[in-house]
């Protein structure tokens, strides 16, 4: 090849490119950013509306109905999931990946004006925001203390919360356990009707004397003054003093009806850390910067908050993400590190030469230098998955330099001088490297652009692995030969006794397998059974294999998501959250808890997360999996009334509760579809291969149901409206104003003493205020009723539903349990109706994922086949090279069989890349074969001198690419569980397709050839044929 060449002669041009490439290289890593996995960018938007104090099926039709009416005509929508809670609605919009998120935010906004005014009056203007599924918090800071309450939530919120925004790379900051400082006014409804009072006439008056308003401006010649009405009370003491009413002479002070007080927010959320009582902030990072250096700048500011931290108030770092990810780094480097140590002692036992084996590992750390400076071009990051590409590309980019090396010391042992051994050499293997190194490409980049999020997820070691391929086979034709051309010659220690001892093993092993190639060639017709068995043999085993979307790895930690029975108050939420605390710290693997209660869109007291940290693998004895398997044990016997799930930590998209398998039932009402989950979710339950089942749906949230009299209510003259307000302000409390002091302002919140509020009859017991101006009792309007409701209803596309949620037993796969789930659902829908089901969370990427890779395969063998016709100029050829490809099935389910791992999105990229890597080894023996015959050599002849004089670089490939991914297969480092099912596969897989493509190839390259002539001598017979009848007629 000429460009070898040239890079032979110019050894200026060849060191500097070279130093270039290894020094912009290690810039671009360390310039890079960090992360556990690629950002995933998806347009998807949330609209969140507050209608104060209504029950969710108000809030269902009333405002949820309402707007899903008018954004399901946005074009472009995926999925459409609504939740309508007591009081709050949350609708989540995703769109099709290729939908532009601003665009879609602005279409939402709009339809979300239109339904504006068909919305209810004292509904709260919805928020419309894009969500951002990266934006989760990766630490948790913990503050707490022994002084006052509200000092300590000042303290929390004004000082640390605004010191850790402060820091560079910090997006939101999240608050959990934070009651904000409240004016509060306990009413006694008593008092109040005694002075002839409502409640509604205590707000009018606050808001009427609480109030601080422009008073316009004085202009003078030269200046002006602008003029404030300093109508606000100053202080909790002065508003107390507020006259309500003058009566009878005397006058009616707010304190004479109510308490005030300098407290805090309703209690209705917890956080503790380490069974203390805590103040969390949550701290996300903004989306693209370095998870890693966001999470260090974040623990030394809180060291700084220390410094400077009153005393009786400390701050911990209660969970910090970014030690698994940091771990998880170190430890692909390690694999990425190690495996070119293996490479490189692989490579010594075969060539037995310092100089060789030094040249072919030059081009390991060159080729991935390079790969690195055009992904730090990309903008990618430092993730598990680049990182992972560059491990299995260890194997890929020593393969070119190998055929190059080995074909060039080839020459230099027949006599010839190092140049022209380098020059020569280069040029009898340049096509097939060109063409092995299209081949690898040519698969990897439809896995860089599959869709689905499954595409967005390996965009970046797609294309890792493809552009780390490209530069190795630039670096094997031109680097090599140089690098060949200046060190590589004879070894003066041909003489020692490994050398001899390494020879004469490798001449038998040539001269056996000639010897298998002469009996082969002869017994084709065996030889072909037998591989159709082991092709046979590898779909047989696949039915057993698992399937699940991707094998969890040991994190050090794990959640705890708990749930108490509907109606469960705050106070018996805490009591069961210190005894779970309990018994999680009496698990010697734990380090750590937080817990919360009370937080999410929901805001349901009864339920709350746990998230466990454990102590380093190194320090416990039980895996992290073990852990889990033993807190669900203890949790379910020791709390037999909740409802319990542990699962790991989400390490792609956010932290949304997951499940082995995620299902979706749809119907007509909330309450058939309620009927057919309970009795779904009773049939699992009885079933071993579940551990959990439940849904997201509970109808037994009691409630309290106000009739109203109305024809009493419209002689009496009372408003239903004033009525409603009354007794929403008394029982549920209502944000009347705000009250201003050291540049802060904070809420006044009006709501009975709780000895007013305790039973239902107590709302029997108020007055309000009719047309006529008279106070009158609510006993003989109103008829109370105790009941029960859903705690929320659940849309998907407009449809009512429920989604079920079940993880499997030990040595049970998703993909297993989903079958049964489906089945079971199936039995137990009503013939009736307009049912539907439907897959939830990750059961519908899994589902999504594996479809986008069967296709991406299918690709693959599509374009390796155009790449080879064009390189060959044959359409015959490649598919004899391609006949490797379902040698490999054998290996790669056998071994997925052996070791327990599952077919997941993992394993499924390691058959991908095997398409590309077993043709390698066909190319180098088709080729070969190819340029004997060109030279006349015999076609049985040249195919069994091909094998036997191919045969050491195709070993050397072969187990320089297993024993490049040796140490993922391994799982020697943290995450490594993740990563292992693709590198058991690519190992499986080279094995057998190794073995068996030096000896079926071969066998099929002759067969192939007799039939075409076969073919050619009936195609001419045929025509000479018709020839002679149409000079004879």
């Amino acid at each position: 090849m000429k460009i070898a060449d040239l890079f032979i002669k110019r050894s200026v041009t060849t060191l500097t490119l070279t130093g270039a490439i290894i020094i912009f290289g290690l810039f671009g890593f360390r310039s890079m950013g960090v992360d556990l996995f690629p950002e995933i960018d998806l347009p998807v938007v949330s609209v969140y509306t507050i209608l104060p104090g209504a029950s969710p099926d108000v809030v269902d039709e009333n405002v949820t109905a309402v707007i899903e009416e008018q954004i399901s005509t946005i074009s472009g929508i995926e999925t459409l999931t609504s939740q309508s809670f007591e009081g709050a609605s949350q609708i989540i919009v995703q769109f099709d990946l290729n939908k532009d998120v601003n665009v879609a935010a602005t279409e939402v906004q709009d339809k979300v004006n239109l339904a504006r005014q068909q919305l209810p009056n004292d509904v709260e203007d919805p928020i419309i925001s894009k969500v951002d599924l990266n934006a989760q918090p990766i630490v948790w800071v913990s503050v707490s203390g022994s002084v006052d309450y509200n000092f300590l939530a000042d303290y929390a919120d004004r000082v640390v919360k605004e010191q850790l925004q402060s820091v560079s790379g910090v997006g939101d900051v999240q608050l959990g356990g934070l009651r904000e400082r409240t004016v509060r006014i306990w009413v006694d409804p008593e008092k109040v009707e005694s002075y002839d009072l409502t409640t509604t006439d205590i707000v009018r008056a606050i808001q009427s004397n609480h109030i601080e308003l422009p008073g316009g401006r004085i202009e003078q010649a030269d200046e002006e003054f602008t003029i404030k009405v300093k109508g606000e009370f100053e202080s909790v003491e002065a508003l107390q003093n507020l006259v309500l009413k003058e009566s009878n002479g005397g006058v009616v002070y707010l304190s004479d009806v109510a308490e005030v007080q300098d407290g805090s927010a309703d209690y209705r959320n917890i956080a503790h850390f380490n069974g203390i009582p805590t103040i969390g902030l949550g701290v996300a990072k903004q989306s693209g910067t370095n998870t890693v250096e966001v999470a260090q700048a974040i623990k030394e500011r809180v060291e700084e908050i220390k410094q400077i931290t009153p005393e009786g108030v400390e701050i911990q770092v209660a969970s910090d993400n970014s030690v698994f990810i940091e771990n998880s780094m170190v430890g692909v480097q390690f694999d990425l590190f190690f495996g070119i140590l293996m490479t490189a002692l692989i490579m010594y036992i075969f060539l037995r030469n310092i100089r060789a084996t030094f040249i072919s590992v030059v081009s390991i750390p060159v080729s991935l230098l390079g790969g690195l400076i055009i992904m730090y071009f990309l903008d990618f990051t430092v993730n598990n998955l680049t990182m992972l590409g560059l491990s299995l590309a260890v194997g890929l980019v020593i393969d070119d330099t190998i055929v190059v090396l080995e074909n060039v010391f080839r020459h230099v042992e027949e006599g010839k001088d190092p140049v022209t051994a380098s020059s020569e050499g280069t040029k009898e293997v340049g096509l097939a490297v060109v063409a092995a190194g299209s081949t690898i490409i040519a698969v990897f980049l439809p896995v860089a652009f599959m869709q689905g999020i499954i595409g967005r997820f390996f965009f970046q070691f797609g294309l890792t692995v493809a552009l780390t391929v490209i530069v190795s086979v630039l670096v094997s034709i031109t680097l090599t030969p140089y690098l060949t051309s200046r060190l590589l010659k004879k070894e003066q220690d041909q003489n020692s006794r490994f050398y001899k001892m390494m020879e004469r093993f490798f001449v038998r092993m040539e001269w056996g397998y000639r010897s298998v190639l002469q009996w082969a060639t002869v017994r084709r017709g065996r030889v072909m059974f037998f591989a159709f068995l082991a092709f046979a043999g590898g779909i047989a085993i696949a039915p057993f294999l698992g399937a699940e979307f991707a094998t969890e790895a040991d994190q050090s930690k794990f959640m705890i998501r708990y749930e108490l029975p509907t109606g469960t108050s705050i106070d018996r939420t805490n009591r069961r959250l210190y005894a779970m605390e309990d018994l999680v710290f009496s698990y010697p693997e734990v380090q750590s808890v937080f817990s919360t209660a009370g937080t999410g869109a929901s805001g349901s007291v009864n339920q709350g997360v746990l998230i466990v940290t454990l102590v380093s693998q190194k320090e416990r004895n039980a895996s992290q999996f073990d852990v889990m398997d033993r807190a669900r044990e203890e949790f379910t016997e020791r709390f037999p009334d909740m409802i319990t799930t542990v699962s790991v930590m989400s390490g792609v998209g956010g932290g949304g509760r997951t499940a082995d398998v995620q299902y979706y039932i749809l119907g007509p009402t909330t309450e058939e579809v309620g009927e057919v989950s309970n009795r779904v979710v009773q049939r699992l339950q009885d079933m071993d291969e579940f551990i959990s089942v439940d849904t997201d749906l509970r109808l037994t949230k009691p409630e309290i149901n106000v009739n109203i009299n109305r024809d009493l209510a419209t002689d009496l003259g009372v408003n239903v409206q004033s009525l409603s307000s009354e007794i929403f302000m008394l029982f549920g409390g209502q944000d009347i104003a705000k009250f201003s002091e050291g540049g802060n302002r904070y809420d006044i919140r009006i709501r009975a003493k709780p000895e007013f509020r305790s039973n239902p009859e107590d709302i029997s017991r108020i007055a309000v205020r009719n047309q006529q101006g008279e106070l009158i009792r609510t006993a003989n309007l109103v008829d109370i009723e105790i009941g029960e409701g859903p705690n929320s209803i659940n849309r998907y596309n407009r449809m009512r539903a429920v989604q079920i949620y079940a993880d499997m037993a030990d040595g049970v796969s998703p993909g297993e349990g989903l079958e049964i789930v489906a089945q079971v659902v199936n039995e137990e829908l009503p013939e009736s109706g307009i049912w539907r089901t439907d897959l939830g969370g990750q059961t519908r990427t899994m589902q999504e994922s594996f479809g986008y890779l069967l296709t991406a395969l299918i690709i693959a063998i599509l374009v390796i086949y155009m790449v080879l016709a064009i390189q060959f100029e044959s359409f015959l050829h490649p598919f004899t090279i391609m006949m490797a490809l379902p040698l490999t099935m054998i290996g790669v389910f056998g071994a997925l069989f052996i070791t327990g791992a599952t077919l997941n999105i993992f394993s499924f990229i390691g058959i991908i890349m095997l398409m590309g890597l077993v043709t390698k080894n066909s190319i180098l023996l088709v080729d070969f074969a190819n340029q004997l015959r060109e030279k006349g050599t015999d076609k049985v002849l040249a195919i069994i001198q091909a094998g036997q004089m191919r045969l050491r670089p195709i070993l050397m490939t072969a187990v320089s690419t297993i024993t490049g991914v040796l140490p993922v297969a391994l799982a020697l480092s943290e995450g490594g569980e993740t990563r292992a099912p693709m590198a058991i596969a690519i190992i499986g897989g080279m094995l057998t397709s190794t073995l068996l493509t030096l000896v079926v190839i071969p066998v099929i390259y002759l067969i192939f050839d007799d039939t075409m002539a076969w073919i050619k001598t009936k195609l001419s017979s045929f025509t000479k044929k018709n020839t002679f009848a149409t000079h004879t007629n």
